[in-house]
């Protein structure tokens, strides 16, 4: 019995190794925390750089008083820049809503990289639209940015960061579209 006790003793004592084993054990763990940040990290800049970018695009468009469908097409093109989405498609849908004898109606809508404009006024997300008067305009720009995780685990799958935004005309009552009636 003494035998059994001393043996266990000493095996308690022993530290030999005891990095190894910590460091086999460990390293696992450590690689999956640095991934999973990093994907995180990657969903997070992509969800930012989104938002950002749609502010930026309605910015240009509020500063107009005409565009036509080329100059969307350009803001498409800097919203792209700006997001930069990993090789997906991100796109913008810019619309005028008119407010008219209490009824909103839809001025004009252009999308860029094959998205759908609002045709009908019933696809109008109405709490994005503030308070309009008879004869006022808002500008709403839609956008929607798809974004693949490089390591998709832990919950983070694919999905696509939509923004929604609402925003006066800067310098006019309203901004004509001359592609459009």
């Amino acid at each position: 019995m003494r035998f059994i006790y001393k043996c266990l003793r000493n095996f308690k004592e022993n530290t030999r190794g005891a990095i190894t084993l910590e460091l086999v054990t460990l390293t696992p763990l450590l690689v999956l925390w640095i991934v999973g940040s990093n994907s995180f990290f990657d969903g997070f800049k992509t969800y930012l750089r989104a938002s950002k970018a749609t502010y930026t695009a309605i910015d240009l468009v509020s500063r107009q008083t005409v565009v036509n469908d080329a100059y969307i097409a350009v803001v498409g093109s800097v919203f792209d820049a700006i997001v930069d989405a990993d090789g997906a498609l991100p796109s913008i849908v810019v619309s005028s809503i008119e407010m008219s004898n209490d009824d909103m109606s839809i001025g004009w809508s252009v999308a860029t990289n094959n998205a759908t404009p609002l045709t009908s006024v019933n696809n109008i997300p109405d709490s994005f639209i503030p308070v309009l008067m008879d004869g006022e305009t808002v500008i709403l720009i839609q956008s929607a940015v798809p974004f693949v995780p490089k390591f998709s685990w832990g919950g983070l799958t694919a999905k696509t960061f939509s923004n929604t935004v609402a925003v006066t005309p800067r310098f006019g009552a309203k901004i004509s579209n001359t592609n459009q009636p």
